[in-house]
């Protein structure tokens, strides 16, 4: 269990489409989330568009939510549970089960996406992204949320800081130049598609 308490939630800061949550877990505890990729299996995720184009290049290890990292779950929820009382989403009761610890390196991205999609995707209602590691560790990056062709802006999480959006907006994953990139991306659910 983590010794710090859950963030007191006094207001949120609107981006376009997105909302800032600010610092939600300390640089300890970020550095502690990371550790927990050494116990899980990694895998090289990559995703190719129809036309040869890549448009994802990521290592990321799948987080259960288990008695070790339920901590991480739990303050994950009542921040999403404090947003969505101006949004009224249905959600599943509880924390989701799993979440995904992304490591970006040099030239790695995520291309513009939604994170809603069909068959148990079509259930993710809100997304958010947390950083793990301070922006001066690596150079590029960035979570860049889709506004129009000329003013995307782009989002750099100091660690333990959190983004959060409704499922359906598009976003991308900057690559990085320099450095290594390290995030917590989990999904908050419903028991039916989006409503």
């Amino acid at each position: 269990m983590s010794d710090s308490a859950a963030p007191t939630i006094t207001a949120w800061i609107q981006h376009h489409y997105s909302y800032s949550i600010g610092r939600i877990f300390s640089l300890e505890e970020s550095t502690r989330i990371i550790s927990e990729s050494a116990k899980l299996p990694k895998h090289q995720s990559t995703l190719t568009a129809a036309n040869g184009r890549q448009i994802r290049d990521t290592t990321l290890y799948w987080l259960p939510n288990s008695q070790d990292t339920s901590w991480i779950f739990d303050r994950l929820l009542q921040c999403v549970q404090s947003w969505n009382r101006d949004f009224g989403l249905e959600l599943s009761e509880g924390a989701p089960r799993y979440g995904q610890l992304t490591r970006y390196e040099v030239n790695q991205e995520y291309d513009w996406h939604m994170d809603i999609g069909r068959a148990a995707a079509s259930r993710r209602k809100v997304s958010i992204v947390i950083g793990l590691n301070d922006p001066d560790e690596y150079e590029g990056g960035g979570t860049e949320i889709f506004f129009g062709s000329q003013s995307n802006p782009t989002i750099k999480l100091p660690a333990g800081e959190a983004i959060l959006f409704p499922s359906y907006v598009m976003h991308r994953a900057v690559a990085i130049t320099r450095g290594l990139r390290w995030t917590l991306v989990v999904w908050f659910c419903g028991n039916r598609p989006f409503r």
